[in-house]
């Protein structure tokens, strides 16, 4: 409720993206001390996280999974508020887009809400302040026992093969100490160029370099595939057969499409950043579509986290169902709070 009759509105006021880092600012400031920590985890539903522990928790990929709900890229892009969000009982978190060097994103406005539709629309340009101040930031924000996923990505001026696989390089090798899981984002529609990777054979190319440092160091840590919810499942087949085969771990299904139904009512800060990509509720069924497919084309042999759309309790349930071994929130907590989390895991337990 107080996330409903404050934040919303100043969304309004400040815009989307201004009020985001509002909401998450505060959230971090109550969580540096004690007493602000104590109020957080009383008011969103900890105690209650507490009694479904034991029945929520998952092991994947090695590690222990306090709960299967996440945070998805997008949420914490810079590493600083993954502490604070941790602390709120997300089983894991995923920061980023992170790429190599830093990156200011393109020009605002590049998020809009459509309240109507219960979406976003956004073209951001993967804004981050580079891989080494995420690393520093994650070292002074970071919980002892969470897992933090890094989602790396090409910087949008890389339109060269080289310069997209040296990005992901240099990014991968110097964040490998300080991240669980790392998230290989090859969707991105904000970047150019990086969609012409959805494929087995430029897959490869940028992914196979990254298997191969992975080798060299002292302890395996699961690298995962993103792709986009509206990819062609006569695509997505092939990409699976190689990530199988080469060592990929799971994959996640899926980012925000590029291609997006028509929106009511359409605003003119909407028309400014038409044609990008879009998430929540219109993109849910597609989502789950794409992640019931990966399911029985692998047997259910293929780790997935099912990530898109996901606004409410029974929608967790239902990507849970589908084969999701994890999911993963984003813009059903811009629309209803971090109360959503407790809703969710309450109706799981049940």
């Amino acid at each position: 409720m107080l996330y409903k009759i404050i934040f919303r509105p100043l969304s309004i006021l400040l815009g989307s993206e201004r009020a985001g880092k509002l909401a998450l600012s505060s959230l971090s400031l109550l969580d540096r001390g004690p007493v602000g920590r104590s109020i957080l985890r009383l008011r969103y539903g900890l105690p209650s996280l507490k009694k479904s522990g034991r029945k929520l928790s998952t092991e994947l990929f090695g590690l222990h999974f306090p709960n299967p709900v996440g945070i998805a890229a997008g949420m914490d892009r810079s590493g600083k508020y993954c502490g604070c969000l941790s602390d709120l009982g997300f089983g894991f978190v995923e920061v980023g887009s992170i790429t190599a060097d830093p990156e200011k994103g393109f020009d605002r406005p590049r998020i809009s809400r459509m309240n109507k539709s219960r979406a976003i629309i956004h073209r951001c340009g993967a804004p981050n302040p580079g891989v080494m101040k995420v690393i520093e930031n994650l070292q002074e924000s970071r919980r002892r026992g969470s897992i933090v996923a890094l989602n790396l990505t090409a910087s949008p001026g890389s339109t060269k093969d080289s310069q997209i696989i040296d990005d992901y390089r240099r990014s991968f090798s110097m964040s490998y100490d300080f991240a669980d899981i790392f998230v290989i984002n090859i969707s991105a529609p904000n970047s150019n160029g990086v969609l012409t990777v959805q494929d087995s054979a430029s897959l490869a190319e940028i992914v196979d370099p990254l298997l191969d440092l992975r080798a060299c160091y002292g302890v395996y840590k699961p690298i995962l595939i993103k792709v986009a919810s509206d990819i062609p499942l006569a695509q997505i087949d092939p990409i699976i057969d190689w990530c199988r085969i080469s060592g990929v771990d799971g994959i996640i299904a899926g980012n925000s499409p590029k291609a997006r139904p028509a929106l009511q009512p359409t605003t003119r800060k909407s028309q400014r950043i038409s044609g990008r990509s879009l998430s929540g509720q219109p993109v849910f069924e597609s989502s789950l579509a794409l992640v019931k497919h990966i399911r029985e084309y692998t047997d259910g042999r293929f780790p997935i986290i099912g990530c898109g759309g996901i606004m409410s309790p029974a929608q967790a349930r239902a990507m849970l169902l589908a084969g999701a071994s994890l999911i993963q929130l984003y813009t059903g907590l811009v629309y209803e709070g971090p109360s959503l989390l407790r809703r969710i895991l309450n109706h799981l337990v049940k």
